[in-house]
């Protein structure tokens, strides 16, 4: 068995003539040695952006839509907007921009999660869009007081069934460390609670005069009604997480619509909700605080004659008085 040269411990005068006089004894220097400085520990990454667009049509299906790839190209326009350039995104689509790119079926779309939130730091920003159908199911677990599950509805349902929000939450929600942030938009059917947050926001405005709303909006025609609700049990659950905003498009027991609207005079399918969100994002040159965001997106369905209304669940109350940033 030989040994590496590691384990080999060579004498200085290894290889010398042996009946040679013996070198003078080097001179000893009275100041101590300097140590070698260590090398730095390698820098941590730099923070990364990343956004996941999700838009389901179900072409072919009974349950088709019309509107949703619509409404997912739309919020890639706000992406690139807010990070100018920066950043990676991934996109699931149906109908796909070309036949060999990924569907939003239930395996592709957890397995994009798990890009998403995969070795996340302190510092990163990423953002996950949804526009498709949702439901209620039956809650399994028996953490729903109203013992229904909201869930998200992949393309595959049928055979793979749907995402519930016990399952986001753990392939999501789960996987924010302190410092990092994710937004969250959701335009679904019964989406107010799909994502389990400690803190939800109710705002249902209305006008200041109580008569039928008009057009345009105007900011100052209307009351700001803004009602919290605490989930004491999620509270602590989310102490140490990182900062977590979330957006629906209805309440749970709401359903969510999609209408012809004109955008930029063109007019197509898109989600009442998703419109109405761009709409006052563009009009406050994206700066504008999360609650006011809430509360105009709720008024501008109101005045286009929607019944639904949008909810802001967060992870700390601080998040509604936060600019909305993706």
């Amino acid at each position: 068995m030989t040994k590496g040269l590691e384990d080999l411990t060579v004498p200085d005068n290894a290889g010398a003539d042996p009946a040679a006089a013996p070198a003078e004894p080097a001179a000893v220097s009275a100041e101590p040695a300097v140590a070698e400085p260590k090398p730095s520990p390698a820098p941590a990454r730099a923070p990364v952006k990343r956004a996941l667009l999700i838009g389901c049509n179900y072409v072919g299906s009974r349950v088709q839509l019309a509107g949703c790839k619509n409404d997912t190209l739309a919020m890639a326009e706000v992406v690139a907007g807010f990070w100018q350039g920066a950043g990676e995104t991934h996109w699931l689509l149906d109908p796909p921009n070309a036949e060999a790119d990924p569907r939003p079926t239930k395996a592709n779309i957890l397995a994009e999660l798990a890009w998403l939130t995969g070795d996340l730091v302190a510092g990163d920003q990423l953002f996950l869009y949804y526009s498709g159908h949702g439901k209620q199911v039956a809650d399994t677990s028996g953490d729903e007081a109203d013992g229904k599950d909201e869930a998200l509805v992949p393309l595959d349902y049928v055979t793979a069934g749907v995402l519930t929000d016990d399952e986001l939450g753990t392939a999501l929600l789960a996987k924010v460390p302190a410092g990092a942030r994710l937004t969250i938009i959701i335009d679904a059917c019964h989406s107010g609670t799909v994502l389990d947050l400690p803190h939800r926001y109710y705002c249902n405005s209305i006008t200041k005069d109580g008569k039928k709303p008009r057009k345009p909006y105007n900011f100052a025609d209307w009351t700001s009604d803004t009602r919290e609700s605490t989930e004491a049990a999620l509270v602590a659950h989310y102490a140490q997480s990182g900062s977590i905003v979330f957006i629906s498009s209805s309440q749970d027991e709401q359903t969510s619509a999609s209408t012809i609207m004109a955008v930029d005079n063109k007019y197509a399918y898109r989600g009442a909700f998703t419109t109405s969100l761009i709409t006052s994002l563009k009009e406050n040159n994206f700066n504008i605080k999360n609650k006011y965001l809430l509360k105009e997106a709720n008024c501008r369905l109101w005045i286009i004659g929607m019944a639904q209304r949008a909810l802001l669940s967060s992870t700390t109350p601080a998040l509604l008085d936060e600019p909305f940033v993706i």
